[in-house]
């Protein structure tokens, strides 16, 4: 960073133009102006901020990033891209949680979910858009997990009482 101030009792640290910061996680975020309250974990960033984790990356005019939750407000000029669930939003206001990665969208919003091995996108547009990510790939899988583990679970139970009995 160009200058940053640090308060080592608080753990609070205030940072100016040309900031790149880097996290344990893998995390990258820059900007022109924000700070870092490490007790709550939260990076706000509050001119030409910058977000890039492995599976998605954000940009908007004021940013907060809570890290532990991975919960991302944004402000103003806001573009997301959400490289595993494949869709770019825009708007004027978002939130982001990351674990499951839904979003809500409002203030002129718009969203474009493509699909690279199809060649195909869907654009879309509205008022208020709330972006829920489900599975059903992955759900399938551990329903049928679930009911092979339950299987081998009572073979091995029936195999059991036939030791008992012999």
């Amino acid at each position: 960073s160009d200058s940053i101030i640090y308060n080592t009792d608080t753990e609070f640290a205030r940072f100016f133009t040309n900031t790149e910061i880097w996290n344990n996680d893998g995390d990258y975020l820059s900007a022109d102006e924000g700070h870092y309250d490490k007790q709550k974990d939260l990076y706000m960033v509050t001119r030409n901020g910058y977000i890039l984790s492995k599976e998605q990356q954000i940009w908007g005019d004021t940013l907060s990033y809570y890290r532990t939750d991975g919960h991302v407000v944004a402000l103003n000029n806001i573009q997301m891209d959400d490289f595993k669930n494949k869709i770019i939003a825009f708007g004027d206001y978002a939130e982001y949680w990351q674990e499951k990665g839904n979003a809500l969208l409002t203030k002129d919003p718009s969203a474009i979910s493509y699909d690279t091995t199809q060649s195909d996108s869907v654009f879309m547009r509205a008022d208020t858009m709330h972006l829920l990510t489900i599975f059903p790939y992955e759900e399938k899988l551990a329903a049928e997990a679930a009911a092979k583990a339950a299987e081998e679970a009572k073979a091995a139970e029936e195999a059991a009482k036939k030791a008992k009995i012999t």
